[in-house]
């Protein structure tokens, strides 16, 4: 199921190993499935996931809230210093619902909850601890560099 194109951006006119797929599904084909479908159903389930309008990384109007936040490993906002860094290779992206400023097909207000994204690209486990009320924060984002490595 995953493979490569080798680079190759029209692999649509190959009748290669380029464009064939193995149907065969292993057991991490399986995962990969299920993660997915669960991705398709977060997607579903939050129309903070379905916004109509580009995030415009500012408060809104009458608002302190932001509709995003982009955090650095320390979980601190992102400055443009921090998007230069190549060294960086886990971030975070706070979105908020409370900031969504959409509306249902009644004219209400959507209500949705915050979400916490965390990407890692590193090669060993990001850990993350949680504040004393039990939620993640970002500000408690850790990298360990122990042998956890993937």
């Amino acid at each position: 199921m995953r493979r490569t194109q080798q680079g190759n951006n029209n692999a649509y006119c190959q009748d290669n190993s380029i464009s064939w797929v193995n149907w065969d599904l292993q057991q991490e084909d399986l995962e990969l499935l299920d993660f997915v479908h669960f991705l398709i159903h977060l997607r579903k389930l939050h129309p903070i996931f379905r916004r109509r309008n580009f995030f415009q990384g500012c408060s809104l109007t009458g608002s302190e809230i932001k509709a995003i936040i982009w955090l650095n490993p320390n979980g601190q906002e992102m400055n443009q210093e921090a998007w230069k860094q190549a060294y960086i290779r886990c971030l975070g992206v706070y979105l908020s619902g409370q900031a969504l400023d959409e509306r249902d097909q009644y004219n209400q207000p959507v209500l949705e909850n915050d979400f916490l994204l965390l990407l890692n690209a590193q090669k060993s486990y990001i850990y993350i601890e949680s504040n004393d009320k039990g939620g993640l924060t970002p500000a408690n984002v850790q990298n360990n560099h122990g042998d956890n490595s993937r």
